[in-house]
């Protein structure tokens, strides 16, 4: 049987698609206002700012107006990227304080070492264009901008990015 909490926390899920989907036809009409055609649809490139969220805990809120998607994942990227008409090759990804990690042995070790959840989230994103699956020569993710609070933590934080360097091949 499944669990008061786990029935809750799938609840809360479902009214979150709910939103997402209710806010999706909206998008694509934003989406549609502006077409272009690719000038050079043979010139290779680089993305070179791009970010990768799940925000649809918000609900539908939007912060002064900003988002225009509370989801944008592998999916949505990958329209962008062939749906466009453009010969993007490579992109970098950089962080979006989104999917940082929960998991750790104490409060501040969690805290410290948390962004390191969206280091190996990116960098699985990379996994999946590496893969070939998406065009043979596309690499999104192929460089990854983590962060780290150093106002906080100040040389304290060298774990963490010893960490995104030795298991993230692509952390910058």
């Amino acid at each position: 049987p499944t669990s008061p909490d786990a029935r809750d926390a799938m609840d809360q899920l479902l009214k979150q698609r709910e939103t997402w989907l209710a806010g999706q036809a909206k998008l694509e009409a934003w989406h549609a206002q502006t077409r272009e055609e690719a000038l050079e649809p043979d010139l290779e490139i680089v993305d070179c700012h791009h970010h990768l969220w799940d925000y649809r805990q918000l609900m539908g809120y939007n912060l002064l107006g900003i988002f225009k998607q509370q989801y944008y994942l592998a999916d949505e990227l990958v329209n962008d990227i062939v749906g466009a008409g453009h010969n993007v090759t490579r992109t970098v990804y950089v962080e979006a304080h989104a999917f940082h990690g929960k998991d750790g042995p104490d409060p501040e070790t969690t805290a410290k070492l948390a962004p390191l959840g969206e280091i190996f989230f990116a960098q699985g994103v990379a996994a999946q264009f590496a893969s070939g699956q998406y065009g043979a020569n596309v690499r999104a993710c192929a460089a990854i901008v983590g962060t780290a609070d150093l106002q906080a933590y100040g040389a304290g934080i060298e774990p963490l990015l010893e960490e995104c360097v030795r298991r993230c091949p692509n952390f910058r």
